[in-house]
């Protein structure tokens, strides 16, 4: 019954993890094209925008992430995520904020749009994205907070698994 039990557990790992991981890749890809798109597109708050996005360092952190949860899907499925499922929440719960993330993007991206299509009072029609500036820097905080609880579980696995996982450079 046991055996079952592990076997059906490594089962449930593995079909979770790899969904988690190709879907974070993949929205790590259309985080990637939304910025560049707002980087290119100018518009009323082009400065602002820009500042927030060196501010906060997103395309680093996205792509230190994305090489990371590459590295993740290379490891022993059997090894690393049969009995250490806070590695799973800790991908979930990357996953959820850089999918928040990259819904607000996509929202500034239809609003600068909206914003240079307009040709008559645009200062009165225009939609103004200081709020959607501040949401996105503290979503991003929280990533960065998430990003840390990755790499401390993934360190963590080292005490709980007989393999060594792979050293985490911070």
């Amino acid at each position: 019954m046991e055996t079952i039990l592990a076997n059906a557990i490594l089962t449930n790992s593995i079909v979770v993890i790899s969904p988690i991981i190709n879907s974070i890749t993949t929205i790590s890809a259309s985080i990637y094209n939304l910025i560049g798109h707002i980087k290119i597109t100018k518009n009323t708050h082009y400065t602002e925008l820009i500042k927030m996005l060196n501010r906060t360092d997103i395309e680093a952190t996205i792509l230190l992430l994305q090489t990371i949860i590459l590295d993740i899907s290379g490891l022993a499925h059997d090894k690393y995520f049969n009995n250490n499922h806070f590695i799973l929440i800790a991908l979930n719960n990357v996953k959820e904020i850089i999918t928040q993330i990259e819904q607000e993007l996509h929202d500034i991206k239809e609003k600068i749009n909206y914003n240079t299509s307009l040709y008559i009072m645009s200062n009165m029609r225009s939609y103004d994205l200081l709020a959607n500036l501040e949401v996105i820097e503290n979503k991003i905080s929280v990533l960065d907070r998430r990003c840390e609880y990755l790499f401390k579980s993934l360190d963590l696995c080292k005490h709980f698994t007989n393999a060594e996982c792979p050293p985490m450079e911070r």
